[in-house]
């Protein structure tokens, strides 16, 4: 084998390198932008500067940009065939260690989703009752009854369907951070299984109670067929 030979193959061979590399850091630059679909999508106060398997070449998932930057379009997470007859939840968090932020979620999930609950009640009881003075004292007291059994629930059953994080700068003042997202679902019909027996240790004894009852039941019932957001924060 002649060494000009050897050459000529070295040559070529650094300059397929060289055109891989190139198309591979044209891969990244597009990914990095995340799709405008609407008004809040086009108004991020951050830029992605890293993701989960972004060095491998993976893109973002379209379910992780909906969360990350377009809450309005959540329903067509929950439309996809996988998550038929599921309540689904999507959470997220920002922080510095990623592994943190995952271990948050996972732990304290179930309980957000109470507090969600409890957070519907309130609502939906306010409603029935505003605009009345002389609210009555047994209504007030069935509404305290209903929070006080939610404040002790630990709902069981739901189970991460998905996660992914990414590293962002917040474009006002360069600090740099991850956010995690997750998407979390339980089996709809569980779910309320598990609320109608909460609520059941709740006693209306008045047809107005009994009717409090009946519009608390279908306010819940609604939060659980939507597709809620669950914003832990910043750790």
């Amino acid at each position: 084998m002649s060494k000009n030979f050897v050459k000529t193959v070295l040559v070529l061979s650094a300059g397929l390198m060289l055109i891989a590399g190139c198309a591979s850091t044209g891969a990244a630059t597009t990914q990095n932008v995340l799709p405008q679909a609407s008004g809040n999508a086009r108004n991020l106060k951050f830029e992605i500067i890293d993701w989960q398997g972004a060095s491998f070449g993976a893109e973002i998932p379209e379910w992780a940009q909906i969360v990350l930057t377009d809450k309005e379009q959540l329903d067509r997470i929950a439309a996809a065939p996988t998550y038929k007859d599921l309540a689904v939840r999507t959470a997220s968090a920002q922080g510095k260690d990623i592994d943190l932020l995952k271990r948050w979620v996972q732990n304290d999930i179930a309980a957000a989703v109470t507090r969600e609950i409890a957070q519907t009640i309130t609502v939906k009881s306010g409603q029935g009752m505003s605009g009345n003075k002389d609210n009555d004292k047994d209504a007030q007291k069935l509404l305290q009854d209903v929070m006080g059994v939610f404040s002790s629930v630990t709902l069981n059953g739901l189970e991460k369907s998905r996660e992914f994080w990414v590293g962002r700068r917040d474009k006002a003042t360069g600090k740099e951070s991850y956010e995690y997202v997750a998407v979390y679902v339980i089996n709809k019909e569980d779910l309320q299984l598990q609320i109608d027996r909460a609520l059941g240790k709740v006693a209306a004894k008045t047809e107005k109670e009994k009717a409090m009852l009946t519009d608390i039941k279908a306010a819940i019932q609604n939060s659980v067929d939507k597709v809620q957001h669950i914003d832990f924060g910043e750790q």
